[in-house]
């Protein structure tokens, strides 16, 4: 068995080759993403959304539908890539969507945007 810890751009995943749970924000936010600025999404693996720790993360999920206004609970496959040329700025491991476990209203994102005092 190993244990693989790895930097994907900012977000820092334990795992196991296989499975995991995570989160995924109802919005995204602002990030470096290598060449220039870019939008990542905001994932968390704690249970508890009320206390969460947000990441960025970079990279896509493959299979994976991005809504707006709603966090969503997936179940993603993490396998390392191996025997392919990985760019400097790309992470060595590969994300595809097993499934979508849950989906709730994100109610932060009311508070997204540009706000003006009346």
């Amino acid at each position: 068995m190993t244990v693989l810890v790895v930097q994907a751009c900012g977000t820092t995943i334990n795992s196991v080759s296989g499975t995991k749970t995570i989160w995924v924000s109802g919005y995204k936010t602002e990030c470096d993403a290598g060449a220039g600025k870019g939008e990542c999404l905001l994932v968390t693996t704690d249970a508890d959304l009320a206390e969460a720790k947000w990441q960025n993360f970079y990279t896509n999920i493959e299979g994976f539908n991005f809504e707006p206004g709603l966090m969503q609970k997936l179940e993603v496959k993490i396998v390392e890539r191996s025997g392919t040329k990985i760019a400097a700025d790309q992470s060595s491991l590969k994300y595809t969507l097993v499934k979508v476990l849950e989906k709730k209203e994100d109610r932060r994102w009311d508070l997204q945007g540009d706000w003006s005092l009346n």
